[in-house]
């Protein structure tokens, strides 16, 4: 009897096990997966093309997130799979089944690799291979069916000798500390360490010329941060199941198998939350996500002799007199353009592509007035247009707006008049005081512009006001069939714009360029969706070569030779260099050179050349090179250091 009540009580524990089970299969099969999954797919697509696009290549990083998002789409569709099956076991019993047990075993071995690939980000296929196929078996049993009294044949998973012996079990304690167990524990360790890294380059051990790109690379590697510190919470639990608990799948109780779902699960979840940490960390993910799926627009350089124009003029009115007054006198000067005049006295009116006739005299009149403002309107001078603005005299100047010229009590922002108050012909009129009205020309301090002395130069352009972000475009003359060597996208924050005008943006790509140089655009992005081009002809440069300075910028070499001109009359040159990753200890080289010794030719306009055979990584260094002369006097050839990592 005791033995008999003990067999009820475990037959009452299991099948309770087993209701709970169903219900937890129930609720993340047929609700959670599907929710989580369907989402996380066509994230992961678009993350994907996201990647091989031209904004998000420029990104050492953005290979690894591509790779790590292609595994992710795996495991995801494997998870909705099984999801998908169960859905139609619920609906038909037996075809459902036998269903289940056709793909399990492929399925359990194609997740089985998607995770390693996921935590190793490398091609290791061969190494869950045939083992993890061979594990299960269909078995048909023998099943009394107690209704009709007979006997019939049903196929079920069980696992093979194999799948039983002792060297499956070391198999399997291996796969997991292959893929999750040495990961994670490599992970905690790298992490910490790109923190420690971070916080260094927050505290300013970059340089300016450095600070565009290293926001752009810390951004991505917070993105990157996120990304591991949720692989080691979802991982970890389910490879901890599996090596210390021995805890498979199939062959277990209906407790575990539950408890495997919920760990499952998290698994799932964390393929399914990389284009949500993408999106909301990256700025240059999200404009690229923009890009994808809004209206394609090119950026090149304009072919057309009518559309070329001088770069971009700010035109800053402090008092703008705002009055209406009937059109007269309107007539086609060149299409596009129109030129609208009233007696002397200017209008603006309602096109975008107007070209208004400024006298920019001191004008009174008897006319009332509607409002006195102040505020900015941003404009491009035409091929005919005069910037010279000399006493305050009167100066003719012709401006296509960019936007629509609106009225506005707010600085920067044009808005529309109140209907009741337009006459009925409407134009807005627009006079300005002599004494109040300034021009800016915005590129005489551009760069780079004509001949420059350095392989890997950066971009500098004026900041215009209300831009939300700048698209930097260049043309490589060496790559004279593909556009947009450089195709970047900068917030005012990561171009180091500052808030006001009159001061320039600047970013460094750490892209070479060969001596041919090549030509660049900028274009302004606004909130109103236009994106009018700050530099519209494009600025030509081209690289001397008697100045080269290596190495600079982004190198392939981890052991660099040094370079730099020859300076007559030298008794010797210092070579002083700093490793980023030794940040307390200065002069990793501190060496002296003797122009014999630097290899410097007698004559000059060459350079000289040593290569002292130390090894950086990828955090590469600055570098500085003194020449000492025989007067005691020295002069240091590189006064701010160059800075070279190394790809």
């Amino acid at each position: 009897m005791s033995s008999q009540s003990i067999t009820n009580d475990s037959l009452k524990n299991n099948n309770k096990d087993k209701d709970i089970f169903e219900i937890v299969q129930h609720i993340f099969a047929f609700y959670l997966i599907p929710i989580v999954c369907l989402p996380g797919l066509i994230g992961n697509i678009l993350c994907i093309c996201i990647f091989l696009s031209n904004t998000m290549k420029r990104f050492s990083t953005t290979k690894f997130l591509l790779f790590l998002t292609i595994s992710d789409t795996f495991k995801l569709s494997n998870d909705l799979l099984y999801s998908l099956v169960l859905i139609i076991q619920s609906i038909h019993s037996e075809f459902g089944k036998k269903l289940f047990h056709i793909l399990y075993r492929y399925c359990h071995y194609i997740n089985q690799c998607v995770t390693l690939c996921t935590a190793w980000l490398t091609l290791t296929l061969a190494i869950e291979s045939l083992p993890v196929s061979m594990r299960y078996e269909l078995v048909k049993n023998q099943v009394n069916n107690l209704t009709n009294e007979t006997n019939e044949k049903v196929q079920s998973l069980q696992l093979t000798t194999f799948g039983k012996s002792y060297y499956f079990r070391i198999y399997s304690m291996t796969i997991d500390i292959i893929r999750a167990i040495i990961p994670s524990l490599l992970l905690i360790y790298i992490n910490s360490r790109i923190v420690y890294l971070l916080c260094r380059m927050k505290d300013g051990i970059f340089s300016k010329e450095q600070k565009s790109s290293q926001e752009v690379f810390y951004r991505l590697t917070i993105s990157l941060i996120i990304i591991i510190f949720c692989f080691i919470i979802s991982y970890f639990p389910d490879a901890l199941l599996s090596l210390i608990l021995n805890m498979g799948y199939i062959e277990e109780a209906y407790k575990k198998r539950a408890i495997r779902e919920i760990t499952d699960f998290f698994i799932t979840l964390n393929s399914a939350t990389n284009f949500i940490i993408y999106f909301c960390i990256s700025y240059t993910f999200r404009y690229a996500l923009i890009r994808l799926v809004g209206s394609k627009k090119t950026y090149s350089t304009p072919t057309d002799p009518r559309n070329v124009q001088q770069p971009l003029i700010l035109l800053r009115f402090d008092r703008i007199h705002l009055r209406l007054a009937d059109t007269e006198n309107i007539t086609d000067v060149n299409n596009p353009f129109k030129t609208y005049q009233l007696n002397g006295e200017e209008n603006i009116t309602d096109s975008i592509s107007v070209s208004i006739k400024d006298k920019l005299k001191n004008y009174t009149t008897t006319k009332a007035l509607m409002n006195l403002i102040t505020f900015f309107i941003q404009g491009y001078l035409t091929s005919n247009s005069e910037i010279i603005y000399e006493n305050y005299q009167s100066v003719p100047l012709y401006v296509q707006l960019k936007t629509n010229t609106l009225m506005s009590t707010t600085p920067g922002i044009l808005t529309r008049p109140p209907q009741s108050t337009l006459t009925s012909t409407p134009s807005i009129f627009l006079s300005t005081t002599r004494h109040t009205t300034r021009l800016t020309s915005t590129t005489t301090s551009a760069y780079p512009n004509g001949v420059i002395h350095t392989y890997t130069p950066h971009f500098s352009w004026p900041s215009v006001q209300n831009t939300i972000s700048y698209l930097l475009w260049v043309n490589d003359y060496d790559i004279p069939n593909v556009g947009g060597r450089i195709n970047n996208l900068y917030s005012p924050t990561e171009a180091n714009c500052p808030t006001k005008n009159d001061v320039f943006c600047k970013v460094k790509p750490f892209v070479p360029f060969s001596e041919n140089g090549g030509q660049w655009w900028i274009t302004a992005h606004f909130n109103n969706g236009q994106r009018p081009l700050v530099v519209i002809d494009g600025i030509l440069f081209t690289i001397e070569r008697k100045t080269r300075l290596f190495p600079d910028g982004i190198i392939d070499t981890y052991t660099p030779y040094f370079s730099w001109p020859n300076t007559p009359d030298t008794v010797f040159y210092r070579l002083f260099v700093n490793d980023y990753d030794i940040p307390n200890v200065g002069g990793r080289i501190n060496n002296l050179y003797s122009p014999t010794e630097a290899n410097c030719p007698t004559q000059n306009d060459v350079f000289c050349k040593v290569k002292p055979s130390v090894r950086f990584s990828k955090n590469g260094g600055q570098w500085w090179i003194t020449a000492f002369f025989a007067n005691g006097q020295q002069s240091i050839s590189v006064v701010n250091g160059i800075f070279f990592t190394i790809q």
